[in-house]
């Protein structure tokens, strides 16, 4: 009798590229899952990055008003609206560039900025089209007619280019 199927070394070369194949498939699977959960991390970690900088700027300008408190200064508060609230920071504080303009910044998302010219610190992350900036403001208060202020707070404004 003869066998009419493969042979034995061709049945067993035939299930080798069989599992070879099917692990292939598994293992482009596994990659695509694992890629797209590591760029959700990546974007996620982006995010609580700019959440604690953004955190610590306000402490710094929080800690400013304190000051003014502390000597009895508060109607000077109007002089810190528009500072660099990274002046206030340690030296060399990561993800910061410098000071200079929004528009000469290039190919350097997920990095803070100051612009002098604006009088903002910005941030674009990298999901983000536009700039994010804010500003050191004072907060004014009408007593009796006048003008004073009661504080400083770091606030958000829109772009007016």
């Amino acid at each position: 009798m003869r066998y009419a199927g493969l042979s034995l070394s061709k049945q067993g070369l035939s299930n080798r590229y069989f599992i070879v194949a099917i692990t292939a498939v598994v293992i482009a699977i596994l990659m695509y899952v694992v890629t797209s959960k590591l760029e959700q991390e990546v974007v996620n970690a982006e995010r609580k990055q700019f959440e604690f900088r953004l955190a610590e700027l306000r402490s710094a300008v929080l800690l400013q008003e304190a000051v003014l408190v502390a000597k009895n200064q508060m109607d000077q508060a109007y002089r810190y609206e528009g500072l660099n609230p990274m002046i206030w920071m340690e030296p060399g504080t990561s993800h910061y560039l410098g000071e200079m303009s929004l528009e000469s910044v290039t190919g350097q998302e997920g990095n803070w900025v100051y612009d002098p010219k604006r009088k903002v610190i910005a941030y674009k992350g990298k999901t983000e089209p536009e700039w994010l900036q804010f500003k050191v403001v004072a907060l004014w208060s009408k007593e009796k007619g006048i003008l004073t202020a009661k504080g400083l707070r770091l606030k958000q404004i829109e772009d007016k280019n």
